[in-house]
């Protein structure tokens, strides 16, 4: 879809509905980003960026052209980033194989952010306004963790719509997608 079109959505579902918090997911291009960040700026959005950096075409330039983009304009708008590890690393072009270079990694990012740990040995690396904190969680031998990165999100989002702050919100939507893993929702 082009960035007029998307635009389109955007304001006709900003125009009918108060909305403070959104959250962001896979955004195809380095226009679509910009024109997102507009938005949240123009309507005054707290936004949660899931980085999803998943090539469309044309491999990593496509990822690299994705993750400046974003590192510029969406980031820096943004209340709070939740990449895993590959996408942290895309971010801050650096490489993330211990908690050390996760901690690392998220005093690089531009905003608040959590660094999934699933690839991590479960070590969940929290940056919230240069306060680094540590979850680690027990990985559960699953195959059904398609979409868990989404999830997570979601419900950071959902967390903060419901006025708990921004540490509350990760932890009660890491326990939540923790316990929908374990129960295989």
């Amino acid at each position: 879809a082009s960035e007029e079109y998307i635009e389109e959505q955007i304001d006709s579902v900003l125009d009918a509905y108060e909305v403070e918090f959104i959250k962001t997911g896979m955004l195809y291009s380095p226009e679509i980003i910009k024109m997102v960040s507009k938005k949240i700026e123009q309507y005054d959005l707290k936004a949660v960026v899931d980085p999803v950096m998943v090539a469309t075409s044309g491999g990593d330039l496509t990822r690299e052209d994705l993750a400046k983009a974003m590192n510029k304009y969406l980031l820096p708008k943004s209340i709070l980033t939740t990449p895993n590890i590959s996408e942290a690393e895309k971010l801050t072009n650096s490489k993330i194989s211990s908690k050390e270079d996760a901690i690392k990694a998220s005093e690089l990012i531009g905003c608040n952010n959590i660094i999934t740990g699933g690839h991590l040995d479960g070590i969940n690396t929290i940056n919230i306004d240069g306060d680094v904190s540590i979850i680690k969680q027990e990985l559960i031998k699953t195959d059904n963790l398609h979409g868990t990165g989404c999830n997570l999100s979601a419900a950071i989002t959902a967390f903060l719509a419901k006025n708990n702050d921004l540490y509350t919100s990760i932890q009660k939507a890491l326990d939540y997608v923790y316990e929908g893993i374990k129960n295989g929702n």
